[in-house]
């Protein structure tokens, strides 16, 4: 049998009727029981027996239930509607409780019962803990498994042990993404799933730090599951496993920053995040795109700064920047500064030559730099001012704002334009 218990509520003077019940329509003398699993309808009289004639009890059990609404009540046009809860379930169409008091209390009792049936129905249809039982089963089913795979020994109770660990990691995945996407499904096994990530991240680091370990070459079968691990603990969120906690049992927290920023690296590498970005990145934009990609092992913006000091001594290839108004920026160590004047110089002319797109006075705007370069209007703006730093753009500042032309005094360039 289930294991049930009562969940605190027991109204009575309900009425019931629709689908598939024995009770007369109408019928005043029901009282309503409601436990973890079942909705129970009795028929009964005062003292507690079986009403003569009546129908003794049947129930609606709680997993056949889709929704419970709660209907009616006294209105303008009616002033003696009672209060209803409406069942929606799977098995009997649409059941229909109707809850009155006495005739000197109706609008009173009625009302409280109802609600309080109703706050119950909704906390026991929300525990759901009829489906704890088939868990319990399950449970005790594979505990059973791994106690004849304990009684083995050498290596065939080493493969028998991975192989059940595999098999419950491989169902408890099936069951969080099961039916198409349900939340519902994948907040319940959530504790699960993120404690078999982690087992799965952190054998993936010590793979990881086997192979820097070995001066040989490793199994090329090997490698590529490894990377087919990592690509796919990135894209559920779980870049990193390592955490300081970790780095300190293992070298310390230089040892933390180092790998850090390797990690760093490899995200804006990964998929040419930078060079997308035009070989430069906001410190803040940096930030944020990291800690979403590892998921709940987020970092603070000091850790952050402290990796960054690394890149550059571990040549990686990326380092921090600060512009003299003090935007903070990563770049690829590649980028030049040059180049890219050169090319908001060549912007400015075309914009000149065209009448700066029907704007008689031409040259190059803020905005106009931002679209050209795919780069933030912030960033368009720093480059203005580094290009002009460097002498190949001047400014003319007017009521309109600021435009940027071609310095053609550093460029010898006096002719007629």
């Amino acid at each position: 049998a289930e294991p049930m218990m009562p969940v605190g509520w027991g109204g009575g003077d309900g009425r019931s009727g629709g689908g598939g019940l024995t009770w007369i329509d109408r019928d005043g003398h029901l009282s309503i029981n409601l436990t973890t699993h079942r909705l129970v309808l009795s028929d009964r009289d005062d003292s507690g027996g079986i009403r003569r004639g009546g129908a003794g009890a049947r129930f609606v059990h709680l997993s056949s239930i889709h929704t419970a609404t709660a209907e009616g009540g006294p209105s303008l046009f009616s002033p003696k509607a009672s209060y209803k809860i409406v069942l929606s379930t799977h098995s009997y169409g649409e059941l229909i409780l109707v809850f009155k008091g006495s005739k000197s209390t109706a609008a009173v009792h009625g009302k409280s019962d109802r609600e309080e049936a109703l706050k119950q129905l909704g906390r026991a249809l929300d525990r759901r803990a009829w489906e704890e039982a088939a868990r319990r089963a399950q449970k005790q089913k594979d505990s059973a498994a791994r106690q004849i795979a304990a009684r083995k020994v050498g290596v065939d109770a080493v493969l028998t042990k991975n192989k059940l660990k595999h098999a419950e990691a491989k169902k408890l995945t099936d069951e969080a993404f099961a039916g198409g996407g349900d939340v519902e499904a994948l907040m319940r096994e959530a504790g699960d799933l993120v404690a078999v990530i982690r087992r799965y991240a952190a054998d993936l680091e010590r793979s990881r730090s086997d192979q820097e370990s070995k001066t040989g070459e490793g199994g090329g079968e090997d490698d590529e599951d490894a990377r087919k691990l990592a690509g796919m603990l990135e894209d559920m969120g779980m870049t990193g496993a390592l955490t300081k906690e970790q780095a300190k049992r293992g070298g310390g927290e230089g040892a933390y920053y180092q790998r850090l920023a390797r990690q760093l690296s490899d995200f804006l590498r990964r998929g040419d995040r930078l060079q997308t970005a035009g070989g430069m990145m906001t410190l803040t934009d940096v930030y944020c795109l990291f800690n979403r990609a590892r998921g709940t092992n987020m970092i603070s913006p000091e850790d952050l700064i402290k990796a960054l000091h690394w890149t550059g001594e571990l040549h990686l290839g990326i380092s921090k920047r600060e512009f003299p108004s003090g935007v903070t920026v990563v770049q690829e160590n590649g980028f030049d500064d040059e180049a890219v004047a050169q090319k908001l110089v060549a912007l400015a002319e075309e914009m000149t030559k065209e009448g700066g797109g029907g704007v008689s006075s031409g040259g190059v705007t803020l905005l106009d730099a931002s679209r050209s370069l795919k780069i933030s209007a912030m960033l368009a703006n720093e480059q203005l001012l580094s290009a002009e730093r460097l002498g190949y753009l001047c400014r003319d500042s007017t009521l309109e704002g600021m435009r940027f032309y071609k310095n053609r005094f550093t460029a010898n360039d006096f002719k007629k334009w």
